[in-house]
């Protein structure tokens, strides 16, 4: 118990602890709902009608969709209470379904009442625990594995580092995270993710200013709001929570980015075939001996073999992107088996202009004839 009570006194009062993890908490919310388009809310109090509450359940946590009240629910005691029920209805069922996955989870402690009187800070706490656990949920979506989502949590940020060479860390929420070049190197690996491009000398100043540096990277970069400073993580004023929600932030916009990706590339891919099938379709000028250098020389420049690469990479890809989201859908004509098809059509185009232009060339061990 003592152990709980320090952690809220290292930023102050209850009171306080409360406010900073609702104003982490509201952004993340907001995070989600600007994907949607639906209206950013500004405090727990904007839960009275219900609404952002539930809406919070369906987008972020990918619970069942339901139908509620959107009429009268300003200012109707009935309306919200309806929806306060549905809200605790799903909010149940999401909980359910990470059970089925034996993932740990508290028993629930929010009520339709809590919802009801977000203005009487006696009554907040347990919808701040409520938000907590759902945004443990939808950080950790797609996540294989079981136990605790904070766990989980901590083995995704592990398989996105441990290229860079950070030694199986971070294993806690504590002294692993209140280190720069860890959280640098998570940017890294969810921006660019090639860990030989990867420079981790570049930064410039002290620890603290280096967290700063890279948080605003993750904001520019992707989209996630700053909770904290480089300040805060190092003096050890920045607790679990927010640990867990910012990274869940990072997560929910990696997801996006790497869908993002599949679709730049894939369409990419398709683009440098048909170039390439048409190239060998209208070239054919020039002696034997200059057309097959041009064509080695121009393999050279695309190095050989980037595009079956590229085809068996972004195969990958899609498959890791259904793993995390099953529900996940491109246009037919870009999914792995129509890039295969198109590298294959490429490589017979590739091979027959080879072929054409090989067949001017002595490559057998008969002498050459010469004109007498």
């Amino acid at each position: 118990m003592a152990g709980k009570r320090e952690s809220v006194m290292q930023f102050g009062t209850k009171k306080d602890a409360d406010k900073m993890h609702e104003e982490a908490y509201i952004k993340f919310l907001n995070q989600v709902f600007r994907k949607f388009d639906l209206p950013l809310i500004s405090s727990v109090q904007d839960f009275e009608t219900g609404i952002p509450f539930l809406l919070f359940m369906q987008h972020g946590c990918k619970a069942k969709p339901r139908k509620y009240n959107q009429t009268g629910a300003d200012k109707n005691a009935m309306v919200q209470k309806s929806n306060h029920s549905i809200a605790i209805k799903m909010y149940d069922e999401v909980l359910e379904r990470e059970k089925g996955k034996n993932r740990l989870l508290p028993p629930r402690m929010v009520k339709e009442e809590n919802l009801s009187n977000t203005n009487d800070s006696r009554m907040v706490t347990p919808v701040l625990g409520a938000l907590f656990v759902m945004i443990k949920i939808a950080g950790s979506l797609g996540i294989i594995g079981d136990g605790k989502l904070e766990d989980l949590l901590l083995q995704w940020y592990r398989g996105q580092v441990d290229a860079y060479g950070q030694g199986g860390r971070p294993t806690n929420w504590g002294s692993d995270l209140r280190n720069a070049e860890i959280w640098n190197a998570l940017h890294h690996s969810c921006t660019d993710g090639n860990p030989g491009n990867w420079d981790r000398w570049a930064q410039e100043g002290n620890e603290a200013e280096q967290l700063d540096q890279t948080f605003a990277a993750f904001e520019k970069d992707m989209g996630v709001e700053q909770l904290f400073s480089g300040e805060d993580v190092m003096t050890g004023r920045t607790d679990k929570e927010l640990f867990v929600t910012y990274i869940s932030s990072i997560r929910m916009e990696q997801r996006l980015k790497m869908q993002q990706d599949y679709v730049r590339r894939a369409k990419a891919l398709l683009a440098s075939f048909e170039k390439s099938v048409a190239d060998f379709m209208t070239s054919g000028a020039g002696t034997p001996e200059q057309m097959v250098y041009d064509h080695i020389n121009q393999l050279k420049r695309v190095e050989g073999n980037y595009q079956e690469v590229e085809t068996k990479d972004l195969a990958f890809l899609f498959h890791e992107i259904k793993v995390d989201n099953p529900a996940w859908k491109c246009d037919n004509a870009i999914l792995p088996s129509a890039l295969m098809a198109a590298y294959m059509d490429f490589r017979k185009a590739k091979d027959d202009y080879w072929e054409k232009i090989a067949s001017g060339l002595t490559l057998t061990n008969a002498a050459q004839k010469t004109e007498g």
